[in-house]
């Protein structure tokens, strides 16, 4: 099985993707959770193109730019060690998807990292892992129509 699920995106629930006290955003999580879109894979399928996005807005009351960005997040759990822990703290450094991931460089992912965290940073951040993780999203195929 440890062969077979690298391969394979698990996604994660939408509530693990927002901070707690981003109460808009928990709002708009709740009314996707409502459509039965809780699921990060289940909106990615829903909301990759702006047709899909402007459909999904007008049934759920999720303004675009929200929606958008919500699935922007989604996107991300489908790559290799993107956890909600990890897509959150993307996104409180400034990076908020994978195309702003994808022009990143280490060293500019690294600095943002310890001006937002100092030496509480949330995961093992030395240079190299930086390295290793803008390498892989440098990689990784944009999914979603912005």
């Amino acid at each position: 099985l440890r062969r077979i699920y690298k391969y394979l995106p698990f996604g994660a629930q939408m509530r693990q993707l927002v901070e707690k006290d981003d109460t808009a955003f928990q709002e708009h999580v709740d009314r996707l959770v409502e459509h039965k879109l809780g699921h990060s894979l289940a909106l990615l399928d829903a909301g990759r193109t702006r047709k899909d996005r402007d459909r999904l807005s007008a049934e759920t009351g999720i303004p675009k730019r929200p929606l958008l960005d919500l699935v922007k997040r989604a996107d991300l759990t489908r790559l290799k060690l993107m956890s909600g822990g990890m897509i959150r703290t993307s996104w409180a450094i400034g990076y908020k998807g994978l195309s702003a991931l994808k022009r990143a460089t280490p060293k500019q992912f690294y600095t943002r990292c310890q001006k937002r965290y100092g030496d509480r940073m949330p995961f093992d951040w030395s240079i190299q892992n930086v390295e290793g993780h803008v390498a892989r999203m440098k990689q990784a195929s944009p999914l979603i129509e912005e």
